[in-house]
């Protein structure tokens, strides 16, 4: 990817993978060993949610390494923008905590970057459990029970209860309330 001859895009949540990644990119540019031409930072910019609000960290980052990271609100999409990907494109587009980095894609191409690096290691250290999600909006009610009993039997029944409202249940009534995608 770094032999890009456009500008070589970076997701920076302020987690571990994704600031490790843009470290190293940042490091490997001022040692101009990075091919591409320059290294943008991203993040999603929840002013509004301090749930989600990884700005601290993702400025932090870009303050040790002296980069500046933009900025970009997390983009929501009701139900229609998801039904009409799924019908155009015959699949599920992903779930909100995927969609909502559109916007990060779009300011990137703005900046006329065509790859984009991201710390998607989180997903498989931490664990996702959009396997709840799924399994809800896909009413696959066996494979769903069969996923509650391997976690019940793994983490105990509050964890386990806990997983399916937080990834499961919430996740999927998040896409309920029909609409399109703002920009």
């Amino acid at each position: 990817m770094s032999r890009s001859h456009q500008p070589l895009a970076c997701e920076v949540s302020g987690g571990l993978d994704s600031s490790a990644i843009f470290a190293v990119a940042e490091h490997l540019r001022r040692d101009e060993r990075l091919l591409a031409p320059c290294l943008n930072g991203y993040t999603l910019a929840f002013n509004d949610d301090s749930d989600a609000n990884e700005l601290g960290y993702a400025r932090a980052v870009g303050d040790h390494l002296g980069s500046r990271i933009h900025e970009v609100p997390p983009r929501k999409c009701l139900l229609s923008w998801y039904r009409e990907w799924a019908r155009f494109y015959r699949e599920f587009p992903s779930y909100p905590n995927g969609v909502m980095g559109l916007g990060i894609r779009k300011e990137a191409g703005v900046h006329r970057s065509r790859h984009c690096l991201s710390g998607w290691g989180d997903e498989w250290l931490c664990g996702s459990r959009s396997y709840y999600a799924e399994n809800l909006a896909a009413r696959e009610w066996r494979i769903l029970f069969a996923c509650l009993a391997v976690d019940r039997r793994d983490v105990g029944v509050a964890k386990c209860a806990w997983w399916v409202l937080r990834h499961g249940c919430y996740r999927y009534c998040q896409i309920l309330p029909g609409g399109s995608c703002e920009e």
